[in-house]
């Protein structure tokens, strides 16, 4: 039988082309000079670099990006203050002294707010209320309630632009007042305004 001299020299020719290829390997990998097959699961394979391959640098580590913050929401205290500020700008630009932020007032104000938010519906507020917050003796009270204004500005606004709650923030016999806010489930904002006078 004839073999094909052409699969033959096919085969020569790699195996001439493979020996410094194999003894750049056993030089790298003393294992594989010694005759170890490198089965066993401690054989180290050899490096690209030994075979004369150049080895790229691992890629750069990708730095994860910064998870974005929400902004913190305003703290209640400054919520309520703004609402008390900018009312004593429209009482001062209507001739009226300031208010007073009185702290039994705000605690029967913010009360009343958390009510509103948890029942998602306006509440007229009573003397009762009033008195019950341990504001004692009373001699006039009023109040403005809303919902749904997104600041201070807007629920100050949005009374000044209603004839009976203008009245009220423009009632110079009220020296004291309490502001009360909360959201409801739903986020609809609601606010409180108590005024009283002794």
């Amino acid at each position: 039988m004839r073999r094909p001299l052409g699969a033959l020299l096919c085969l020569g020719s790699l195996a001439t082309l493979s020996a410094p290829i194999a003894t750049a390997h056993a030089a790298a990998n003393p294992q594989l000079a010694r005759g170890d097959t490198g089965t066993s699961a401690t054989a180290v394979r050899p490096s690209r670099v030994s075979a004369g391959i150049p080895v790229p640098p691992p890629p750069p580590r990708a730095t994860p990006a910064p998870t974005p913050t929400a902004a913190p929401p305003v703290p209640r205290s400054t919520t309520v203050d703004e609402v008390l500020r900018l009312t004593n700008a429209e009482r001062r630009r209507g001739g009226c002294g300031p208010l007073t932020h009185d702290p039994r007032l705000r605690s029967t104000a913010q009360a009343h707010s958390d009510d509103m938010a948890a029942a998602n519906k306006l509440i007229l507020p009573t003397t009762d209320d009033i008195k019950a917050g341990g504001f004692t003796p009373l001699a006039a009270w009023g109040g403005n309630l809303g919902s749904g204004y997104s600041s201070p500005a807007a629920a100050v606004a949005g009374w000044m632009n209603s004839a009976a709650n203008r009245n009220r923030i423009l009632n110079c016999s009220y020296t004291l007042a309490g502001v009360g806010h909360a959201s409801s489930r739903q986020g609809v904002p609601y606010w409180t305004l108590i005024f009283a006078g002794r």
